[in-house]
């Protein structure tokens, strides 16, 4: 069949349906290891950009990009207990956002001059964002997972990757080479998906046991790979960075728990450096290499999403049987951004608060 799709759900900029949508849903921006105490960074987040640090007292905050100022960068400033002061001329900001001191003013105004702020949460190993209207929403918390985390760029919009973790039959195929090739999802299961009080699950059949990938609206999945060696719990979450690069964050714990450490070791093997991933697809798109012999997920599926395009090209695409959670992912979506198109105030989609059968089955919102 072909699919039908007339919801924007790719452009997710500042004041685009779908990006006004994602606002209204806490985001991971980056990986918490990677943050160390007194350090800012620069980020980019649905084709917006915002200044991240840590604060010497060990906590997370994101504001606004550049001081009011003269227009500099304020991730090149000095963290200097919970605020942010300007490499320029001193400024300082404090993470809610009020400006606290100007050094070189003979008569400080600060009383007059304030920065966008955000509220952050972290859990999972991730550092989460709200990025949207007040009030937020209650933070996620993810006990389940947080063992190792990982992140990398993938250079094509985010709903590829969305859509991928829903195509549980490619597993069997672009994956029969990998670290995945123990799981128990190494054959085409009969596919079936159904909505649920937090998105949708898609439900995989092969031989007399089935597995379970639950998508919790908009941008996260959670399943359990059983190999093996053990079982692994896994957390993902697709987020954009503009609308043809997102960052795709993994999350993951293990029954044994060595497993996971040992997984993260190979994992972190195999750089985790946005620029390795974009030039080994580039170079396996190209011709130049070939996807024989390599054995990582991330970058198979990276080759296969790219491989699409930077924004797929949808309208011409032949679905089948096995694309049930592709199809119903779409739906939903497209549902939810006419709801909010109309004025009518979307589902506000939570995390499932427990996972009863150690697969996420039966789980409510």
């Amino acid at each position: 069949m072909v699919a039908a799709v007339s919801a924007d759900f790719v452009h997710t900029g500042p004041g685009t349906l779908a990006g006004r949508y994602l606002r209204l849903f806490w985001q991971p921006v980056w990986l918490s290891r990677e943050l160390g105490r007194g350090r800012a960074v620069p980020i980019q987040v649905m084709g917006e950009d915002f200044t991240l640090y840590r604060d010497t007292r060990g906590a997370a905050h994101v504001v606004a990009p550049r001081c009011p100022h003269r227009g500099t960068q304020l991730s090149t400033g000095d963290v200097d207990g919970d605020g942010i002061a300007c490499r320029y001329h001193g400024w300082k900001f404090a993470h809610t956002g009020e400006c606290v001191e100007q050094p070189a003013e003979p008569e400080p105004f600060c009383d007059k001059v304030r920065i966008a702020s955000y509220p952050t949460h972290e859990t999972a190993g991730f550092v989460f964002a709200y990025l949207g209207p007040p009030p937020a929403p209650p933070p996620p918390h993810w006990p389940e997972v947080g063992d190792f985390a990982y992140r990398h760029r993938i250079d094509c919009n985010y709903f590829q990757s969305a859509e991928n973790i829903m195509d549980d039959a490619h597993v069997s195929f672009a994956h029969r080479r990998s670290l995945l090739n123990l799981s128990t999802r190494m054959s085409v299961p009969r596919v079936a998906a159904r909505e649920t009080a937090f998105g949708l699950t898609l439900e995989l059949q092969y031989g007399g046991s089935v597995e379970r990938n639950h998508f919790i609206m908009p941008n996260v999945c959670h399943l359990v790979d059983r190999h093996a060696w053990g079982t692994l719990r896994v957390l993902f979450a697709y987020v954009p960075v503009d609308d043809t690069h997102h960052q795709h964050f993994l999350a993951l714990s293990s029954t044994p728990a060595f497993a996971a450490r040992v997984l993260g070791r190979l994992i972190r093997l195999q750089r985790n450096v946005d620029a390795w991933y974009s030039d080994r697809t580039r170079e396996i798109l190209s011709g130049r290499r070939t996807l024989e012999g390599v054995i990582s997920p991330r970058l198979q599926d990276s080759v296969l999403c790219v491989g699409q395009g930077a924004i797929a090209d949808r309208s011409a695409e032949r679905l089948g049987r096995t694309d049930a959670g592709v199809i119903l992912l779409r739906k939903i979506w497209q549902r939810e951004l006419e709801l909010f198109e109309a004025g009518r105030p979307p589902a506000r989609y939570q995390r499932p608060e427990t996972f009863p059968s150690g697969d996420g089955d039966g789980a409510t919102a």
